[in-house]
């Protein structure tokens, strides 16, 4: 069985994975590249999903907080509010590129 330590380094080391994947989705959502942003939001939400099971299993063995568990629950957090962000940048970005294409179509 992993120490609280241990645990609580895993879920920060996830949530940081989680943390980039999603803003490299940001990234690639930018450049209209929705595949690749897909498949990186894809890895961010596996990442972020670990740790979250982490975590909870984490809390119902060891209530009591710990410096190192109060900052893996802030990264995991800040993750999750990445991912929010995403799924609603990734519709506005998708709609401006395609009004943009159809402004291009009326110039013509």
């Amino acid at each position: 069985m992993m120490k609280t330590n241990e645990i609580a380094t895993t879920i920060s080391e996830l949530a940081t994975k989680a943390k980039t994947e999603f803003i490299a989705t940001m990234a690639l959502l930018r450049t209209g590249d929705y595949d690749q942003a897909n498949i990186r939001f894809k890895l961010a939400n596996e990442h972020l999903l670990k740790a979250s099971q982490l975590h909870s299993g984490l809390l119902k063995r060891e209530p009591e907080l710990s410096l190192q568990l109060v900052y893996s629950e802030d990264l995991l957090m800040t993750a999750g509010l990445y991912q929010s962000m995403i799924v609603h940048f990734k519709d506005l970005y998708q709609i401006t590129q395609r009004k943009k294409e159809r402004s291009k179509w009326n110039k013509l």
